[in-house]
């Protein structure tokens, strides 16, 4: 191994590129793409205000606010707040110091809420049930293997009791195979009584990011 060592500021920079890309993975995909609409929105709006670059990073509790105060009433509550910490990461990410009036922020949070428009409230839902699956099964020919897909996917994830995100794509070509549950990650395994178990392993998600198990076993009556 050669003895010479790299110019210090050569150093630094590798250094604060390994940062970047390591902190970069904190966040889920999904979780980021949210998140970037919200920058989008914050440089938009300091844009159209003529603010400076220099005022918008760090930024402070003011502008901040302004910013928020800005949207309330236009955007839904948890929008706003997911905008908020969207800059809050990009902050982090970036290494920008970090320092607003939590008080303040917290309380235009809570008003955002109330304000939230009624074009962006939705119902409660009703809840999936077993009578539901059923009446859906009747309208299924499960000679389709289409109609098999779909059916074994929605009970799947309701018997499992897991985010049906975790077992569908939005596109076959968004599949990855690090991420999406793929033949190899199902078995079929038995439980301590020796009772089957079809299990699913989920090879990152949101809250598991090393991956998961998740199953589902027949039950009689």
């Amino acid at each position: 191994m050669s003895s010479q060592r790299l110019p210090h500021h050569m150093e630094t920079n590798l250094l604060l590129h390994r940062i970047y890309d390591v902190i970069s993975h904190a966040w889920a995909k999904s979780t980021k793409e949210t998140y970037g609409s919200g920058l989008l929105v914050f440089h938009v709006f300091y844009d159209s205000k003529s603010i400076p670059e220099a005022y918008r990073a760090p930024a402070n509790s003011e502008l901040i606010s302004a910013f928020l105060s800005a949207l309330a009433g236009l955007y839904s509550g948890s929008t706003i707040s997911n905008y908020l910490h969207g800059i809050k990461a990009w902050h982090i990410i970036h290494g920008l110091n970090w320092s607003l009036i939590d008080d303040e922020i917290n309380a235009l949070l809570k008003a955002a809420i109330s304000l939230t428009p009624l074009s962006s409230k939705r119902p409660p839902r009703d809840p999936y049930t077993v009578n539901i699956i059923t009446q859906i099964a009747d309208h299924l020919d499960l000679t389709n293997p289409l109609h098999v897909t779909v059916f074994s996917c929605l009970t799947t994830t309701f018997f499992a009791t897991t985010c049906a995100g975790e077992f569908t794509i939005t596109t076959l070509s968004s599949f990855d195979p690090k991420i999406h549950v793929k033949p190899s990650n199902v078995s079929i395994q038995h439980d301590c009584q020796g009772l089957k178990v079809h299990n699913f392993h989920l090879p990152c998600t949101k809250l598991a990011p090393l991956g998961e198990d998740v199953n589902w076993a027949k039950q009689h009556g």
